[in-house]
């Protein structure tokens, strides 16, 4: 069981979507809402049933370790280490489970099915997150549950992934990544649009074969498309308040 005392959500018990539990503008509502589905949003008022109700978003959102009490969390979960704190003056045992079913960083789909007017909820009915994403966008031609190939990431940096794929069919390739303005991707160099896929992540269309992807954070993108859009209504506003000219005597 999970113990708000002992375990602070701001400890990153995701990769790259930690839970800020105080008022910020870093709070992000579709994490708040799958943290508190999933069990692991420790704020004033947590749902622990989450962990074993919602079983699925833990998994696909790579909650592989977690510390918690001396029960496991899931019945296939493994004890990897043991410690005992003091809580109150008192000892305690804290143990790291491991989830085994944790999904990787990235992976490709051979089906998508629309998010509709609730995404999480979708995503919570979908069959099997391994062979389908829920998507907000374009989604796959033909639906061909399962996994369409594999997805290695070689390079990881801050604000950038680099992924070299070998699929066996047209797919969508998600990456557990905060899908977020700033965001682009490249296929073999040329640039490709995103979706939002499972509700909170990238998902980047690509063809069947052996491919190189990229996606590059850049806020500089929302920088250009404001001043783009800023340079346009200059003109209009310009064109709009231009006199008249003269008639011809």
């Amino acid at each position: 069981e999970l113990d708000a005392e002992r375990v602070s959500a701001n400890l990153g018990l995701w990769w790259g979507l930690e839970d800020v539990i105080v008022p910020s503008p870093l709070r992000v509502t579709r994490t708040e809402a799958w943290l508190a589905a999933e069990g692991l949003d420790l704020g004033i008022t947590p749902d622990k049933t989450g962990l074993t109700r919602n079983r699925a978003l833990v998994d696909v959102s790579g909650v592989r370790w977690l510390v918690a009490g001396d029960q496991p969390p899931w019945p296939d979960a493994v004890a990897r280490a043991h410690a005992t704190v003091d809580v109150d003056g008192r000892p305690v045992v804290v143990t790291t489970w491991e989830n085994l079913a944790a999904f990787p960083r990235a992976f490709a789909v051979g089906c998508t099915v629309p998010a509709g007017p609730d995404p999480l909820a979708a995503v919570l009915a979908a069959p099997d997150l391994h062979g389908t994403a829920v998507v907000e966008g374009e989604g796959l031609p033909i639906c061909n549950p399962g996994s369409a190939g594999t997805v290695a990431i070689t390079n990881a940096v801050a604000g950038g992934w680099t992924l070299d794929v070998a699929l066996d069919r047209d797919a969508l390739v998600v990456l557990t990544e905060s899908f977020y303005p700033g965001w682009g991707a490249e296929v073999d160099g040329v640039p490709v649009d995103l979706v939002r896929a499972d509700d909170l992540f990238i998902g980047v269309h690509v063809p069947a074969g052996k491919h190189h992807v990229e996606l590059a954070y850049g806020p500089w993108r929302l920088l250009a498309l404001a001043a783009l859009a800023s340079a346009v209504a200059g003109v209009a506003l310009a064109r709009a308040v231009r006199p008249a000219e003269p008639a011809n005597p």
